[in-house]
């Protein structure tokens, strides 16, 4: 009887150790995806090994024996319930990250699956050396007084997890539909064969299909749909940089400072500076692939309305509020922004007037806020959006993929026609490394 759970453990282990190599190999595509599913394939491991090793011991040395072998049995049942609901919690957690990248999903199964697993995970311990549970006699092993108790946290996992994948449904294809759906499936149905073939230990086999589906129509899936979305985000990178240092402001730019260099050397000296520095950032964002600090932001968009104030004088105002400059930031994100206002809004209203930049926080998220009072348009039309041959609504949209797809960040545009626009980024804590 045990022979055949070892048999059964050893091919899962295998194909366990199998799927590892594979996440590994994709590792650096998408990290954060990758750690979760290899920790919970870890776990997986030692739940296996753990069974495994009991197994062998109950085949070959029998139940009750000396004290020190007893704490060993109990110590390793102890041990495969830890994994098991150690397995589920980061199951829990790489569910939700994937269905993140589809819409935005509450946090509130993390927190439910961390405190149930932990719990029952507790409780499994402590089950291991007093039989609450499951008891180890010398007639073998038995369920204890509160059996029906211990199987109740890894269905209320069970739950949360299929909450969140139907409340996703409609933004998922039916193959990826299915595939989440297994990780619920073959438990159960290891749990209803169980009456059938009592001497077998089903749930290791169901967890391991569970995890070997997710991992051929899941995660492979979506290693490479995020290394194809990269490709394409680093293409559309490049162009919005090169389209954002157009002829026109780079003639505008020089010809003033021409004229500084007759009349104010040290404004002239300043502006080139400026202008230097400008295209300086706007060069090294080209090679940028990951998050910058939001000063370097700052910095860029500094730089870039020195120059236009040069050409604007009076009727271009900045008003900074800085309160945070401590998280990061996809690079070349604000400097789109500000340059609508500027070439879209305050240039295009007699008299001129004022870009505000806000950077600061909520409890939750990173928040910048860039807003001007110039001519504004109909929100619908996103008029101010669409600059010469489309640059400006191609940058704007440029910065509002990347900010999901770095950070879950989010951008909401506001404007009225003769009033101004808008623009407010939030940026989850959650998703946010300081540096």
């Amino acid at each position: 009887m045990y022979q055949i759970n070892m048999a059964l453990d050893m091919f899962a282990l295998i194909i366990c150790a199998i799927m590892i190599v594979g996440t590994l190999s994709e590792y650096a595509i998408h990290q954060r995806l990758s750690k979760l599913f290899i920790f919970a394939l870890f776990c997986m491991a030692v739940y296996l090994i753990s069974n495994w090793i009991m197994y062998f011991l109950y085949e070959y040395f029998g139940f009750e024996r000396a004290g020190w072998y007893n704490f060993l049995l109990d110590f390793l049942n102890a041990n495969s319930s830890t994994a098991y609901y150690a397995l589920l919690i980061l199951f829990t957690c790489y569910i939700r990250e994937y269905l993140s990248f589809h819409f935005t999903i509450p946090r509130y199964p993390i927190p439910i699956t961390i405190i149930v697993g932990s719990v029952y995970a507790v409780l499994w311990t402590v089950s291991a050396f007093n039989g609450m549970f499951i008891e180890i006699t010398s007639e073998g092993v038995k369920h204890g007084k509160l059996y029906v108790l211990g199987q109740l946290g890894g269905y209320v996992i069970l739950i949360v997890n299929v909450i969140m994948i139907i409340s996703a449904r409609k933004y998922l294809q039916k193959n990826q539909e299915i595939a989440l759906f297994t990780f619920v499936f073959f438990p159960v149905l290891g749990v209803l064969l169980r009456p059938l073939m009592p001497d077998i230990a089903l749930m290791p086999l169901a967890l391991l299909l569970s995890l070997f589906s997710t991992f051929i129509h899941i995660h492979l899936s979506t290693v490479h749909e995020v290394q194809r979305k990269e490709n394409e985000m680093t293409e559309a990178r490049m162009r919005i940089y090169m389209s954002q240092i157009t002829p026109h402001f780079l003639y505008n730019s020089l010809n003033s400072i021409y004229y500084l260099c007759e009349k104010n050397t040290s404004e002239a000296q300043q502006a080139i500076e400026d202008f230097s520095e400008y295209l300086r950032i706007n060069i090294d964002s080209m090679t940028e692939d990951k998050l910058v600090n939001i000063g370097r932001e700052i910095e860029h968009v500094r730089h870039y309305l020195s120059l236009e104030k040069i050409r604007f004088q009076d009727e271009l105002n900045v008003e900074y509020e800085i309160e945070n400059k401590d998280f990061m930031i996809p690079p070349f994100t604000l400097e789109p922004i500000v340059e609508n206002a500027v070439r879209h809004g305050i240039s295009k209203k007699e008299g001129g007037g004022t870009v505000k930049i806000y950077i600061g926080e909520s409890i939750n998220n990173y928040i910048i806020r860039i807003e001007d009072d110039g001519v504004g348009f109909n929100s619908s039309e996103e008029i101010t959006l669409k600059g010469e041959n489309g640059r400006g609504h191609i940058g704007i949209q440029n910065v509002r993929d990347r900010l999901w797809y770095a950070c879950e960040g989010t951008m909401k545009i506001t404007s009225q026609p003769g009033v101004g626009t808008k623009v407010e980024i939030h940026l989850p804590k959650t998703r946010n490394h300081i540096k």
